[in-house]
This record gives C-alpha cells, structure tokens and sequence, in this order.
C-alpha cells in the first residue's frame, strides 16, 4: 500500500510539473524579438544580392531592426554598439588599391585624423584620401562637415557625415536612430542592386559594375584560386583579405542566383517578368537613387558599432521545443515505472481536486 501512494504521488507531481511548465513554455514564445517593442521591419526587397559567409542568400530579402541589431532573411548583419568605438594608434595610410568610399577603411582613417586633428583640417585630409578612391570624384558637400561622393560610372551621388559621435557614448534614443540609418543604408544597398557580402569580422560592397563583374566571375566555370585572382586583378577583392574571398572559397551554386544574374545582365526586373514585379521595383529604385545617402565614413550610417559575426536568429520553435522536452521527461519516467498498474480513475480525481485547490488558492 506503501509503494502504491508513492506511486501515485510521483504521478500526480509529474502531471503537475507538466502544467506548471506549459505556461512558462507560453511566456518564452511571446517574447519573439517581432513582437518586442524596439522592433524595426520592412518590406521585402527583390533586388540585390546577399552572401552570407560566402553563401548566397535567396531573394526577397527583408531588413529588420531588433533592437540595436541588424537582419536580413534572419541572418544577423550588424550588430549593434556595445562600447565605445576604439582610436586607431596608427594612421592606416592611404587607401589600398579598389578601395571604395564605403569601406571600413575611411571610418578608421577619420577616427584617426579627428582625434589629432582640429575638424577643419581632419575634413580636409579626409576630402583628399576620398579622391584617391578610383572611380569616384569628392568635394565639399553644402552641409556643414559632409564630403559628397559621386560615382563616375552612374553619377549615383553618396553623402558622407564626418561626425564627431564615435568619441562619445551616445544616449539609448541617438542609438536607436543610428541604427535606423543603418537598416536604411541596407535597404538602400539592395534597391541598389548591390553585392552585399557579409561574413564573421565584417562586410563587402560591391556596387555597380563591380558588382556586376564579381557575379560574372562567381558563376564561371573558373576554379577557386583564379575566381580569386580575377577579382584581385580588378579591384574588387583586396590581395590577402581572407576574409573577403570566403564569398568565392565557400561558393555553391544556387539556380536562383543564375537566374537573377541573368536578369540583370538583361536589365529586367530582378523579382521576375510579371508587369506587377516591375512596377513594383521602379518606385523603390526610383526612390533610393532620388537622393543622396547621408552615411558615415565605412558607411556606418551614425553608429556602426563592431563588426557583426553573420549568424541566423534562433527560431521560435526551440523554446517550444525545449518546454516541451523538460515537460515529456517526468511522464515518460511516470509512464515506465508505474506502467499499467496505475489506479487512473483514483489518479484522475486526485489531480482534480489539487487543481481545484490551486484555483481557489
């Protein structure tokens, strides 16, 4: 009799614990990062291109902001600022070869030059390291400290803000909205049809007929190593950034790829042939390149924060899952030890009447 009520008191606390964890399992899934207040999202984009540690990333893609952080199809891009952004020791030189206005390399140049600087002869400075950047032409922007960039092939014109605000923290609010330029200068990359190339340690744009080039070069029937050297050759890739060339080392073919490649050799609307698709992408294109883009130099649109380590958001089904697993154990352990020798009616009506209690409690 002894052994009996012992069993039956494991059961009954087994199918208590089940209850117990299946409100908790309900708590963790509500606070999915969509329905988190500081929560940013978008429209799907057909245009562009995304690499993801050297895999390319189906179309549409969809820019969201979860809190600091940015996304694009789930996967983490740029995460946000969590210290202050560090002074170079070193000035890091002139621009290396196929550098581009949006590199990583200008944010560390005018860290450098404004902490040694007065702000008016760091913008000067910095005005003569944008003139170096092969196909593109600099000036003074009509804004107080902004250099315009223009590129040569399009005429496409960029807004650079040389800011002052890596030297402080900045407030929760000032962040916020540096991260909003930031998920904007994205969406503006992939309206773009940019090459947008991320990976752990940092990004690569490849804009215009770079980005053109590099695609033609990915889906030739060339190995590796001269993918790599071709793309060097033509500026695109710097010489010996290993990171960078993970786009090529980690390459598969993908037959949406190829087939949105060849859209954009055809000028046609990357989403498809439907008249919609087309409509639908002329105003956003149209829209992104009516003005110029106000970014900060490595296009870290205000607050850039440390390099983002390309990674895919945990889904909402594994806190369903784990909840359900810590739930599963107990039962299953009751289901073996009593087997069929379990008075179930007496069992029912005990956790029936502790249920009760509990309500009324």
């Amino acid at each position: 009799m002894a052994s009996g009520s012992w069993r039956l008191r494991f059961a009954v606390l087994s199918v208590l614990w089940f209850f117990l964890l299946l409100p908790a399992g309900s708590a963790a899934g509500a606070e999915d990062a969509t329905s988190a207040p500081d929560y940013d999202g978008g429209d799907p984009i057909d245009a562009g291109f995304l690499f993801s540690n050297g895999r390319y990333v189906r179309a549409p893609y969809t820019v969201e902001r979860r809190g600091l952080d940015i996304f694009i199809n789930g996967i983490l891009v740029s995460r946000g600022p969590e210290a202050l952004i560090p002074t170079p020791n070193e000035d890091p030189g002139e621009p290396p070869p196929g550098a581009d206005p949006f590199d990583r390399f200008f944010g560390e140049k005018w860290r450098y030059l404004s902490s040694r600087y007065g702000h008016a002869e760091a913008t000067q400075l910095m005005l003569q390291a944008y003139r170096k950047c092969d196909g593109y032409s600099a000036k003074l922007a009509s804004s107080p400290a902004a250099i315009e960039v223009t590129e040569k092939g399009t005429g496409e014109e960029t807004c650079i803000t040389l800011s002052d605000s890596w030297k402080m923290r900045p407030s929760q609010e000032q962040m916020r909205a540096g991260r909003a330029a930031r998920k904007q200068y994205f969406e503006q990359l992939l309206r773009r049809n940019r090459v947008v190339s991320v990976f752990d340690g940092g990004e690569h744009i490849m804009a215009g007929s770079d980005g053109q080039t590099a695609l033609g070069i990915l889906l030739s029937n060339r190995t590796p190593q001269d993918k790599v050297l071709a793309l060097e050759r033509r500026g695109i890739l710097k010489p010996g950034d290993t990171a960078a060339q993970c786009i090529v080392k980690e390459y598969h073919e993908d037959a949406q790829l190829a087939e949105r490649y060849g859209r954009l050799l055809r000028r046609e609307p990357l989403a498809g042939n439907t008249e919609a698709a087309a409509q639908d992408s002329r105003p956003a294109q149209a829209a992104a390149d009516s003005r110029p883009q106000a970014l900060e130099p490595g296009g870290q649109g205000g607050l850039g924060g440390p390099p983002a380590r390309a990674q895919e958001a945990a889904p909402q089904w594994r806190v369903w899952a784990f909840a359900a697993i810590l739930a599963a154990v107990p039962c299953l352990v009751v289901l073996i030890v009593l087997r069929k020798r379990v008075p179930w009616r007496e069992l029912f009506t005990t956790v029936t009447m502790r249920l009760r209690l509990t309500q009324r409690g």
